[in-house]
């Protein structure tokens, strides 16, 4: 990692009952390449983009963890610790706790962020609004939903909830603010 530059860890960091440890560099910018990244609060003012130089998984159900080690010159090593004399199935729970690490790299979302109806209604319609101003087109609900940190379904049933429809947020959207 570069000298001064301005890195991340996060010692214990829990998402469907895996364990984590993140270790990279902070990209002030949010800019992503061929590097993995981690994204904590997607979609919010308070959004953080870590370039992942390292990163180990843990699983109480196995004894074992995985560690994907990355560096710009030589890439991505992905190493398999503890699982000598282990079942199959302890292999596969550490490969998805993989996975869902990588997801959050590709930006698709988990459903993990909770608004209320009100706050929800609000984002949803800044989202909307930020999107028509700079794209020509409008956008879907799932475009809407990875802005805010959500899954596609979670966005559906939040919209289902405030009783508001696509045409409704539309509107919402391009009332002058």
């Amino acid at each position: 990692m570069p000298a001064n530059a301005p890195y991340a860890e996060i010692k214990d960091l829990e998402i469907d009952g895996y364990h984590f440890y993140l270790f990279g560099l902070t990209l002030l910018d949010g800019s992503s390449g061929d590097w993995p990244i981690f994204t904590i609060a997607p979609g919010t003012e308070n959004s953080i983009t870590i370039q992942l130089w390292f990163y180990r998984l843990t699983h109480p159900r196995t004894s074992g963890s995985v560690e994907v080690l990355w560096n710009p010159q030589r890439g991505r090593r992905v190493s398999v610790q503890g699982l000598a004399d282990t079942k199959k199935r302890e292999r596969e729970l550490l490969m998805k706790g993989v996975d869902l690490i990588e997801g959050h790299k590709r930006r698709r979302p988990i459903g993990t962020t909770k608004y209320s109806l009100a706050e929800f209604q609000k984002r949803a319609v800044t989202e909307f609004r930020k999107w028509i101003k700079q794209r020509d087109d409008e956008p879907t609900g799932a475009d809407l939903a990875a802005n805010l940190g959500i899954a596609t379904s979670t966005f559906h049933e939040y919209m289902h909830k405030c009783g508001l429809k696509m045409q409704q947020l539309r509107q919402l959207a391009k009332r002058p603010i």
